[in-house]
């Protein structure tokens, strides 16, 4: 499963609003703004502040987060999950989608 959306604040400040205040690390919790309702979160495997965030949610997959960039007005989100064969990709999906959306919301605030 693969989403993208382009976002309108620096990565920096999409980055506090995902990690927010708690610091990610490799081997630790992930923060609950890198999370999903439904999709379950591991620990962290990977992480490169403010461009990137992997973690496991099963043990054949992966959540990553990719900050890359974008039009100028913010970076580009990349948010991949893989799993095995029969992981429900639709309900993934659905479920990103509303994580993203809320997301997208807060930075108009930010």
């Amino acid at each position: 499963m693969r989403f993208e959306r382009q976002l309108v604040r620096p990565a920096e400040t999409v980055w506090a609003q995902l990690t927010r205040g708690v610091e990610p690390l490799v081997g630790s919790p992930v923060p609950a703004g890198f999370t999903a309702d439904k999709v379950p979160a591991g620990p962290v495997t990977d992480v490169r502040a403010p461009e990137l965030l992997a973690y496991t949610w099963h043990p054949e997959g992966e959540v990553r987060w990719e900050l890359r960039t974008g039009t100028g007005h913010g970076p580009r989100l990349v948010l991949t999950q893989t799993g095995p064969g029969d992981f429900d990709t639709d309900g993934a999906l659905a479920a990103w989608r509303v994580r993203v959306a809320e997301l997208a919301a807060g930075l108009l605030d930010a």
